[in-house]
């Protein structure tokens, strides 16, 4: 019995020194939902990479290191919600020794496995911090950058730290009954046309058919929904995309309203490379309005 009362009396001396309850669901960061919308820029950066920047560019949303790219907004709106709200659960440590166990050393030391997260309103830092390992109920490890006592949280903290993710993924949406023409050409030299007269049919002809070749069932219309939902999976600068000899296949895109996509593409390695341009040439419909009248 003596073994066992001493035995309690060891943990709950240890769970003393280690934490203590905090009080009731206070925020964490009280002056951050007062100010959402005076926030001009998001930083999150991990050990031993490069951070991933959103800022407010007049009424747009850019990643930084994607050369101005637009950002998610719904993305950012939401990670910057679950900051405003998050609340102090419990009292963890503030000795910067024990830090590790929280994942909360400063990402400038070594095998830090926290995630730095700065936040700012016009010229001024609102928010500093760190954000270590999960915890328990769906919490996230948190301390103040200029605060050494840290806490458990109420919410888990997953902000993207590579700048890819935070780019706007959705990049045009053409459907196949809005497309009249498509000219394909090959790195050869070789063109092709698909022509759709009725948007309503969706009876894409090829013009011409190679000979001895027949057209594969669905693959005009395949074709012709290649850029229906495109996604992106990153950007880079035309004069930054890696130099290859593989050649780019051209296609151009025609619809009924008179826009005209311009799209090349190659496939470098295991990477798919996507080049577009858009624009209005009303002589495009034309036709269309020749038939109307």
């Amino acid at each position: 019995m003596t073994l066992s009362l001493a035995g309690f009396a060891i943990v709950f001396g240890l769970q003393d020194r280690w934490a203590h309850q905090a009080e009731p669901m206070q925020r964490f960061l009280p002056e951050l939902e007062a100010r959402l919308n005076d926030i001009t820029r998001l930083q999150v950066q991990i050990a031993g990479s490069d951070p991933a920047t959103v800022e407010r560019q007049g009424e747009r949303w850019v990643v930084a290191e994607k050369n101005g790219y637009p950002a998610d907004t719904g993305l950012l709106r939401q990670e910057l919600l679950t900051l405003a709200q998050l609340e102090r659960v419990e009292a963890m440590t503030s000795m910067p020794e024990k830090y590790e166990r929280l994942g909360l050393r400063a990402i400038d030391q070594e095998g830090s496995a926290a995630r730095q997260i700065q936040v700012w309103a016009g010229g001024q830092p609102l928010v500093q911090m760190l954000a270590g390992k999960s915890g328990p109920g769906n919490g996230t490890y948190v301390r103040l950058l200029d605060d050494p006592q840290s806490w458990l949280s109420s919410a888990n903290i997953t902000l993207p730290s590579r700048p890819e993710d935070w780019l706007d993924k959705a990049l045009l949406s053409l459907t196949q009954n809005q497309i009249h023409r498509i000219v394909l050409e090959s790195p050869e030299g070789e063109t092709y046309t698909l022509t759709n007269p009725d948007p309503n049919a969706l009876s894409f002809m090829l013009e011409p058919i190679p000979e001895g070749k027949r057209v594969k069932m669905g693959e005009p219309q395949r074709i012709a929904g290649a850029l229906n939902a495109l996604r992106l999976t990153d950007v880079v600068a035309d004069t930054a995309a890696p130099e290859h000899d593989t050649p780019w296949h051209s296609a151009r895109f025609e619809a009924f309203d008179g826009l005209v996509i311009e799209a090349q593409s190659r496939k470098v390695e295991d990477q798919h490379y996507l080049k577009l341009t858009a624009r209005f040439e009303e002589a495009v419909t034309q036709p269309f309005r020749n038939t109307s009248e």
